[in-house]
């Protein structure tokens, strides 16, 4: 019989005890060199002690990049702003989720969310929970979305403009009349018409490669972006990033049609992420 199952529940409840202690004394081990590297952040690196405690031993590089990250941007992370309680409070909320990340990726956003906390002058209602929430959720799909609408959409928004532009002789002199231009083509459209505009680019392309069967080639390529989009839009939507919404038929003849738009939770996340 193994011994452990001999044992009396105080000695077991003792062993415990004994190795939670000991685990938390390797992981003030790890945080004192750092307070003694960072004599500013001292009071914010034992505040993570006291909150994460034994996860710290096994999160030693991780939390060493973040400490850094935080030596790095002195003008951000200034003593006044590590000392104080709203601060500390969304430290605490923060380093939790932040261990929980793997990806080096993720880890790279994870920062950028907390720079934006720090420099944010309402940090009590900063949504550092619902971008922590966000991150440890989206996938590596979803993300790669982000990128492609925060690159991307910007630059084929702008050749459609240009289009409609030539197409219609348009000619704008100066920025005031590009801006009005802007409003009228562009503004109101919805982020899925930018990407059927892409899918149709890329569609076009592939389809003549395929003379004898453009329609069909055309029609499959079509299909094929559309599903793959869709897989993203739908994640995204799940997270509160993207929003569907269903345009109601127009005429006898019509049927109704859907659309989908960032969130402005969306547009935010996307704004301090910056994919």
């Amino acid at each position: 019989m193994n011994k452990i199952n001999n044992f009396e529940p105080s000695k077991k409840k003792a062993l415990i005890t004994a190795t939670a202690e000991q685990a938390f004394e390797e992981s003030r081990a790890v945080i004192q060199p750092l307070a003694t590297a960072w004599p500013q952040g001292a009071i914010a690196l034992n505040v993570l002690l006291a909150s994460a405690g034994t996860v710290i031993k096994y999160k030693q590089e991780v939390l060493n990049q973040f400490t850094e990250y935080l030596m790095k941007n002195p003008e951000v992370f200034t003593g006044e702003v590590i000392n104080s309680r709203e601060f500390q409070d969304g430290l605490v909320v923060f380093i939790n989720s932040y261990f929980k990340l793997r990806s080096d990726t993720k880890l790279g956003y994870a920062r950028k969310i907390f720079f934006n906390f720090g420099i944010s002058k309402e940090k009590p209602v900063y949504p550092l929970e619902r971008y922590d929430d966000t991150l440890e959720k989206i996938s590596d799909n979803g993300i790669r979305l982000l990128g492609f609408i925060n690159t991307e959409i910007p630059l084929i928004s702008e050749k459609y403009l240009e289009k409609q532009m030539y197409s219609n002789s348009n000619v704008a002199n100066d920025e005031a009349t590009m801006q009005r231009f802007r409003k009228s083509y562009i503004e109101n459209k919805a982020l899925s018409f930018f990407v059927d505009e892409y899918i149709k680019g890329i569609a076009d392309d592939y389809a003549k490669d395929h003379d004898s069967i453009y329609a069909k080639a055309h029609a499959d390529k079509t299909a094929e972006l559309h599903e793959q989009f869709w897989i993203g839009v739908s994640e995204l939507e799940q997270l509160g990033i993207i929003r569907t919404y269903t345009n109601p038929a127009l005429g006898w003849s019509a049927i109704p049609t859907s659309e989908y738009r960032l969130t402005d939770y969306g547009s935010m996340f996307i704004s301090v992420i910056k994919p």
